[in-house]
């Protein structure tokens, strides 16, 4: 056991709250004593206020006090053989010096912290992630209904983390939605807790996700696509034609539609587009391609604003677009929830949302070879695996480039067993590299020179 006083921070002209390290069992307790000083006032070495005041007295009674309570109490729960974690020891603390009583409902103690994590992230998240906290706040009210239970963080274990499953499998859900949304703000309202040391550990922690995930049923354009999508002509359906400029903007610069939503003239930098990322309130600077020049320049010549649409509407006109085009070509999903897999069959059109863009960029970039990194500069996504789902790789020009890369290499191999018979017959190193255009010191190396 160990019990440590320091102050939070270092201003030097303001008082600075006092906080108290408890070290017990290998676990640490981090409290407010609800006691502050200022830095140049406070002994590091012996932990204690300097000065002759009746106030500064007082403090350094309460905080001897406080060291000597925990103490007492620990060497008496050792002696008992009792073991207890750091809320254990954080409520008699606050129940001795700051008059609080934590024997409250379970039940509203559960939904106070749940509220305070929802208004405490409200001021640095999204409104989107937030409105994920409150759509989880509402399934577990409805699942706590169910149950006929006092949700609290005790009954929060490994068999709730499978009863939460099985309610959303029992509703419909697919499991990749299941682990990618629920149990991932899940999780994050468990981290904050315990960061905020409301429990001790997440008690989902470790617990694997017992489900195989369903495959994505997203897709990218085709470079034959894009091109054919581009120069449809739509001069008789100026909604459609405002739909369609808008997408191709994001397959030709890779940006989110949100963003595409926040373009005006004064963003356009050359050829460059220089934009704040609405997700991550961060500055990137996209290369503009002829094609997004050219549908930049059919609005602001006319001095008119790139198109504005909800994101809802353009999901629906995009399939609508898609069918006129004629993205008619069928794809085969599989959609597991739970243990039950059904294959869904589902024409291109259908499937077009506004992150195929992003997708289609991604995908038709890495096929022309770019590097990733690159790639994501442009994009702006700071974590690979995020950004490896915006990749996809159409199943037949896999096959193609296979079969590229294999006649590419049987071509080689040939050339090198020509090469290797005109050096026997002591043919100048020179004539060949001329011939077959390689570089003459790599025929050296052929002839060991």
């Amino acid at each position: 056991m160990r019990i440590n006083f320091y102050l939070k921070n270092k201003d030097t002209d303001k008082e600075i709250p006092i906080l108290l390290s408890f070290y017990f069992n290998r676990k640490r307790l981090q409290y407010h004593t609800g006691i502050s000083c200022k830095y140049n006032q406070w002994n590091v070495k012996k932990q204690y206020i300097y000065g002759n005041t009746q106030q500064v007295a007082a403090k350094n009674n309460l905080l001897r006090q406080i060291k000597s309570f925990l103490e007492t109490e620990y060497s008496n729960d050792i002696a008992n053989g009792k073991f207890f974690d750091r809320i254990h020891y954080k409520t008699l603390l606050d129940e001795k010096f700051k008059g609080k009583n934590n024997s409250s409902d379970e039940q509203l103690s559960f939904w106070q912290i749940f509220n305070l994590a929802i208004e405490n992230k409200s001021k640095y998240i999204k409104t989107g992630t937030v409105k994920k906290y409150i759509s989880l706040k509402n399934h577990l009210q409805k699942l706590e209904k169910k149950l006929n239970i006092k949700l609290s963080f005790e009954k929060i274990n490994k068999d709730f983390y499978e009863t939460f499953i099985d309610y959303f499998i029992e509703a419909g859900n697919l499991n990749s939605t299941i682990k990618e949304k629920q149990l991932k703000t899940f999780n994050s309202f468990l981290n904050w807790a315990v960061e905020k040391e409301y429990i001790e550990q997440n008690p989902f922690k470790n617990i694997k996700f017992p489900y195989k995930n369903s495959p994505t049923d997203s897709f990218a354009l085709t470079e034959k696509q894009l091109k054919h999508l581009l120069n449809f002509d739509l001069c008789n359906n100026e909604r459609l034609d405002k739909v369609r400029d808008v997408f191709c903007f994001e397959c030709y610069t890779g940006l989110r539609y949100s963003d595409t939503q926040e373009i005006k003239e004064i963003n356009k930098d050359n050829r460059f587009l220089r934009v704040i990322v609405k997700k991550k309130s961060e500055p990137l600077t996209v290369p503009l391609l002829p094609e997004a020049e050219n549908l930049l320049f059919k609005y602001f010549n006319k001095n008119q604003q790139f198109p504005k649409i909800s994101n809802q509407k353009m999901n629906s006109y995009l399939k609508e677009l898609g069918k006129i085009v004629g993205f008619n070509d069928e794809m085969e999903f599989l959609k597991i929830s739970g243990n039950k897999e059904t294959k869904i069959i589902k024409k291109q059109y259908e499937l077009l949302t506004t992150h195929v863009g992003r997708r289609t960029f991604v995908t038709l970039s890495v096929q022309k070879g770019m590097d990733i990194f690159l790639i994501r500069k442009i994009t702006g996504h700071a974590n690979l695996d995020t950004f490896m789902r915006y990749y996809k790789i159409n199943e037949l020009i896999a096959a193609e480039k296979f079969v590229q890369m294999w006649d590419r290499y049987h071509s080689n191999y040939a050339n090198i067993d020509i090469i290797k018979n005109l050096l026997i017959k002591n043919v100048d190193v020179e004539t060949i590299a001329f011939a077959f255009g390689i570089e003459k010191n790599e025929i050296e190396k052929l002839n060991g020179v």
